[in-house]
């Protein structure tokens, strides 16, 4: 039986993941209405969702963001520094410096209490990637490999 499926007996079928994540995306907020309708229902999607989705209860702490923001590129950036220790791939030469640069920056924001570059931070994460596998691939243009031997 797929986990999809209601097991038999059961009331509902158990939650989907696709239906968490799309939860955890759009936010509802009912918020009193002092009109004729009574309650006003907004419906938000999160443009930010990775980062706005983990930290939802860490809001109120306006260091909490930038404190989870560093910890991801942190991650990131210690992973590609260890593989291109391990393999020499091109792009983790840019990626891994340029993820562990943006989680100092990120925990100094953290310390700060808001964000010095404007709430990119993620935008940066994106940019880092994509430069490094541009520069992968002119290395392996150039060299014919991948690895930087």
């Amino acid at each position: 039986m797929s986990a999809c499926q209601p097991t038999p007996g059961s009331a509902e079928s158990p939650a989907r993941p696709a239906a968490q994540l799309l939860r955890g995306l759009v936010r509802r907020e009912e918020q009193p209405d002092q009109g004729a309708v009574g309650r006003v229902t907004t419906v938000r999607v999160t443009p930010r969702w990775p980062i706005r989705w983990a930290s939802a209860s860490l809001v109120s702490n306006p260091a909490a963001e930038p404190a989870l923001e560093g910890a991801a590129a942190l991650a990131a950036g210690g992973w590609c520094a260890l593989n291109f220790w391990r393999c020499r791939h091109a792009h983790c030469l840019v990626t891994g410096v340029g993820w562990l640069g943006l989680s100092l920056l990120a925990f100094v924001e953290a310390g700060f209490g808001h964000s010095v570059i404007g709430g990119y931070e993620q935008g940066a994460f994106v940019v880092v990637l994509v430069i490094g596998c541009v520069f992968e691939a002119a290395w392996r243009i150039t060299r014919g490999t991948n690895a930087m031997t």
